[in-house]
């Protein structure tokens, strides 16, 4: 075998393995380990005693198995170890610890304890989850389990009544009632899909009327802004004679100053006109070069004035006649530049009213427009969400027609198990007394095997009191104590094992058998000291017997 660094980390792997795939404990893992460490001539691996292995959650579906083998097949399958082993490896191949766990329980007798005894009886389990766990080094948990799983499995057996079946027409049952309240809130669904559907359309048909009606609002708002566009262009001249009869005003003007120069006052009294009204029209003709700016000679003030360029006081002589008649030209010019300026004001207001009116329409026509796009989409939406809803309420309508069908089935298929049923509760009867049958002969048997075991423990002792009278008298080889017994060598060599456990004899070596050990009884200086543990012999041996097939697998993956 190689002993390389990565085949000795494997072994110290070893124990855990055992634990994990077989269920042992970690004490008893790693003495089995160990002992086979020792036989095969390599290093044993180091003392683990981690619990990761043991703490493993077992799975249901062995048991879950075994239940329906008991049902099948009867109490018959219980005489059988190696048929439960190949029935559960075809059926649940996957869970190889359950499976060892189950068979070895099988052939330690458990399920006959079971049926012996009252499975509700929680000491007579912790009993014999105590006794398998102590006798073959099981961990608490696997022998728990074991346990359990065989009493739960017996009960189902003797109860006559398949649980799969049981279940099936119970999945089946409620798998009907689930189709049925599916089918009901499909149609439900489908009720309500329609009466939405029904409002959509109404909706749809709504938002066409409001379209008809915003598009004639939108028609009607362009014709409105058309004719008051046609109003605003329309531009009247009597603006352009209010502009003419302002010039003749200040002509007038330019001719009353050629006869005398005059003060923004004076020739606000001459054309009856306001004072800023007469200043504007004189700096007007003074911006333009007609007169200018003088102080007249009118001591003691010399207020300011206007006169004509180029104007003296000895260029023209105007008669009281002739200013007389200017002023009443002036103010004559006034009252048609007043009329001219009235009359240009109110087209000017229409105007800014009519171009007021057209904003407002465009407006007005803007916002139907965006109406009428507004509720043109509504109306689309309204329309897709209407063919929406059809395809909904066509679907679920389809969906309840299948859930009608698939409940007609399953309605059959609860029928069909409901007979299934009555005639597995005839075959139960049957079963039953099969079971009461067989669970009487194993009480006969328990009852044999309690006796021949009482016997055969008697006889132990007796055989155990022969052999240590006759080596208090002289040492004896295993031939001889065989010879004395009367019995199988192999037999004779365990009671001396036992008795060596004990520390009540000796092993020592003498002449007359130099190729074989003798025995002798322990001379006890003090107290007698109290017999071990009788178990650990046979756990022993069966730690060893069982640990073999795993072991010899692992042990050769390290070679």
């Amino acid at each position: 075998m190689s002993k390389s660094r990565d085949s000795a980390g494997y072994g110290l792997q070893i124990p855990q393995i055992l634990q994990k795939n077989y269920g042992f404990s970690p004490e008893a893992a790693q003495w089995a380990a160990e002992s086979w460490f020792a036989a095969l001539d390599r290093s044993p691996p180091q003392p683990n005693t981690s619990r990761n292995g043991s703490h493993t959650a077992f799975s249901d579906g062995p048991q879950l198995v075994l239940r329906r083998l008991l049902t099948d097949y009867g109490p018959a399958l219980l005489e059988n170890p190696a048929r439960v082993h190949a029935l559960l490896a075809d059926l649940s191949g996957s869970n190889s610890r359950e499976r060892f766990l189950l068979v070895q329980a099988l052939r330690a007798h458990i399920p006959a304890e079971l049926l012996v005894h009252h499975m509700d009886n929680t000491d007579q389990m912790q009993q014999l989850s105590h006794r398998f766990q102590t006798r073959y080094g099981f961990s608490a948990e696997a022998a728990g389990w074991a346990i359990e799983s065989w009493s739960l499995s017996l009960k189902a057996a003797l109860s006559g009544q398949d649980p799969a079946l049981e279940e099936d027409r119970v999945a089946a049952k409620a798998n009907a009632r689930k189709l049925e309240r599916e089918r009901d809130a499909a149609r439900e669904t489908a009720r309500q899909k329609t009466i939405a559907r029904a409002a959509a359309e109404s909706v749809v048909r709504q938002k066409t009327n409001e379209l008809t009606k915003a598009e004639s609002v939108v028609r009607q708002k362009e014709r409105d802004l058309t004719a008051a566009r046609e109003v605003a262009r329309q531009r009247p001249q009597t603006k352009e004679i209010a502009r003419q009869k302002e010039r003749e005003v200040r002509e007038t003007i330019v001719q009353i100053l050629e006869l005398d120069p005059l003060t923004p006052s004076e020739v606000e009294k001459i054309f009856g006109v306001s004072e800023e009204q007469a200043v504007f029209w004189l700096r007007q003709l003074q911006a333009t070069g007609i007169i200018e700016k003088i102080l007249l000679r009118r001591p003691p003030h010399f207020p300011s004035g206007f006169q004509v360029k180029g104007w003296s006081y000895t260029s023209v002589v105007a008669t009281d006649k002739d200013k007389r008649a200017v002023g009443i030209a002036a103010r004559q010019k006034v009252k048609e530049w007043r009329a001219a300026e009235a009359g240009a004001r109110r087209p000017e207001r229409e105007r800014a009213a009519a171009l007021s009116i057209t904003q407002r329409l465009a407006r007005e026509r803007a916002a139907a427009e965006s109406k009428t796009q507004q509720i043109a989409k509504e109306r689309a939406k309204a329309e897709s969400a209407a063919q929406q809803l059809a395809k909904e309420c066509a679907a679920e309508s389809s969906v309840a027609q299948r859930l009608t069908k698939k409940l007609a089935i399953a309605k059959t298929a609860v029928q069909q198990l409901a007979r299934k049923q009555a005639d597995a509760e005839k075959a139960a009867c049957l079963k039953s007394k099969e079971w009461s049958s067989a669970a009487a002969a194993t009480r006969m048997m328990v009852k044999k095997r309690t006796q021949l075991e009482a016997t055969a423990k008697k006889t132990e002792e007796k055989s155990i009191e022969i052999i240590l009278q006759n080596l208090k008298q002289n040492t004896m080889t295993s031939q001889e104590v065989t010879a004395i017994l009367e019995t199988e060598q192999e037999q004779a060599i365990e009671l001396l094992k036992r008795l060596l456990s004990d520390n009540q004899i000796e092993i020592t070596w003498s002449k007359r058998s130099p190729y074989a050990p003798c025995y002798k009884p322990v001379k006890h200086s003090s107290t007698p000291s109290s017999p071990g543990d009788q178990s650990a012999p046979r756990q022993s041996g069966c730690l060893l017997f069982l640990a073999i097939p795993g072991l010899l697998g692992l042990l050769a993956l390290l070679g």
